[in-house]
């Protein structure tokens, strides 16, 4: 059918000029293939127009451009072509014919997408468009740009884009389109990219670094590479020191933080006295398993397993690298009758260790429920005051670094899931690091996921030693 139809369309001086059944379907715009309609044909949605001359159909496109400039579309008529399809999209009710954008793939070294516009009347040019991020399903602040596309009906265009990268791992980003509706001002989703994740880089650590060498005794495990060296106690369970390139990252052993009050609570009196003691019961803890296995010359792997006061179980593997990084994963089980709103690590770092930086949603989103809104971004805070109840706490947290004024220091990096993640100044003069997550307590259970009393909480993080301009040395791209 299409090839008779073309035949026709080429013979039109054939056609008697005055038949009013008869005409020929000329496109207005560029790069349109001609598609006639001949009779009474209701179905048609173009305008019919004719040359300007006699007996040229324009089918080899020799006179497009003076057709376009004579045909171009009124404005009312495009916006009302955009408002239509903005409010189909809002409705949930569109079908195929409204896919009026079509996307190529992202070019993640020129950082650009071709843009095709497949509108009837509208030239994207008098849209407004913008730009935003999304980190698993978290606005980034700052991301948010203004898109350029001005393309005419049937004409594509490369279009560059603003994508902000950070150093988390396991990280899925997302780019969304948005079109402006130009009568209601509303932003609409028109098209949703897939960019990029941040994965763990997998090196042969053997052929760089010398290997790990393990020195075990009845109460202490050491652990020494290259260029750091760490030791846990066999009876707490718990890592006691940490150098790397001969300065001690640690200043007082690491310990579990078991908390049943709110980080951030204003009454001193009233927060002591409601946390000391349970929390003095609950952080003393008996191991009843330790071991440790050479995996290989690059990778040791520590399990320990211990009960609280309260009859919480905690179970905690180390995987100590050749780099010096140490990856950390915690199960725990509270007991029914536990009460805690948050468990996880305490990590003492040494006086100098006063810059906190870290990806989250910032120093307003101390609670779960009160950050949903809330965008994410880098965020930099002093560590000066010293305080014995507040870590500053802030959920949602991806990754977190405390460094000295060298821009030394340690990195926490989420696995998957964000952390609560805090520090401050304590009366000891060390700066304390926390890494925990939230559980059952009087804070959260209100929330349906913890209801369940006996249910068990995993999570993981990982350590890294910072150098300066080393934050990202062990992490890389990977497309998908």
């Amino acid at each position: 059918m299409k090839c008779d139809q073309i035949e026709l369309k080429s013979q039109e001086d054939e056609l008697p000029c005055s038949s009013n059944n008869k005409a020929i379907s000329i496109p207005k715009v560029k790069g349109h293939i001609l598609s006639g309609c001949f009779g009474d044909d209701l179905r048609a949605e173009r305008h019919l127009s004719r040359a300007q001359k006699q007996g040229n159909t324009d089918c080899d496109r020799s006179q497009r451009q003076g057709f376009d400039v004579n045909l171009e579309c009124p404005i009312k008529t495009q916006l009302d072509e955009l408002h239509e399809w903005c409010q189909g999209k809002l409705s949930g009710h569109f079908s195929p014919r409204y896919q009026v954008l079509s996307f190529t793939q992202f070019n993640p070294k020129t950082k650009t997408i071709s843009v095709r516009n497949n509108f009837k009347h509208l030239d994207t040019k008098r849209a407004v468009f913008r730009s935003c991020v999304l980190k698993d399903g978290h606005r980034i602040l700052g991301s948010d740009a203004t898109v350029t596309i001005a393309a005419g009906v049937g004409e594509m265009q490369e279009v560059t884009l603003n994508t902000p990268s950070f150093y988390e791992f396991d990280a899925m980003y997302h780019l969304n389109l948005y079109v402006k509706d130009p009568y209601t001002d509303d932003d609409v989703l028109c098209h949703q990219l897939r960019l990029h994740h941040l994965v763990k880089q997998e090196v042969l650590m053997a052929d760089v670094y010398a290997a790990i060498e393990v020195v075990e005794t009845q109460k202490r495990c050491e652990v020494h590479g290259e260029h750091f060296s760490l030791s846990f106690h066999k009876e707490t369970g718990f890592m006691d020191s940490y150098f790397y390139h001969g300065e001690s990252l640690l200043s007082q052993p690491m310990s579990l933080l078991c908390n049943r009050g709110p980080m951030n609570y204003e009454d001193n009196e009233h927060w002591h006295s409601f946390t000391r003691e349970w929390s003095q019961e609950a952080v003393e803890s008996t191991t009843q398993h330790f071991s440790i296995v050479v995996v290989n010359d690059s990778r040791v792997r520590i399990t320990i397993r211990s009960v609280l006061a309260n009859g919480s179980v905690v179970h905690t593997i180390y995987k100590v690298y050749a780099d010096g990084r140490v990856w950390v994963r915690q199960t725990f089980k509270p007991s029914s009758h536990s009460g805690l709103s948050m468990i996880g690590f305490k990590i003492p770092l040494g006086q100098s260790y006063s810059e906190f930086r870290y990806f989250g949603k910032g120093p307003h989103a101390n609670y779960q429920n009160l950050n949903d809104d809330l965008g994410l971004a880098v965020y930099q805070e002093l560590i000066e005051e010293v305080s014995s109840k507040t870590f500053k706490n802030h959920t949602q947290v991806f990754w977190a670094s405390l460094t000295n004024s060298s821009q030394r220091g340690v990195m926490i990096k989420s696995d998957r899931l964000p952390l609560n993640v805090g520090a401050c100044r304590s009366d000891d003069d060390c700066v304390a690091c926390i890494v925990a997550v939230d559980v059952v307590g009087w804070l959260s259970k209100h929330d349906p996921q913890f209801m369940d009393v006996h249910r068990e909480y995993h999570y993981e993080f990982e350590m890294v030693p910072v150098t300066k301009g080393q934050e990202d040395v062990y992490y890389k791209v990977k497309m998908i």
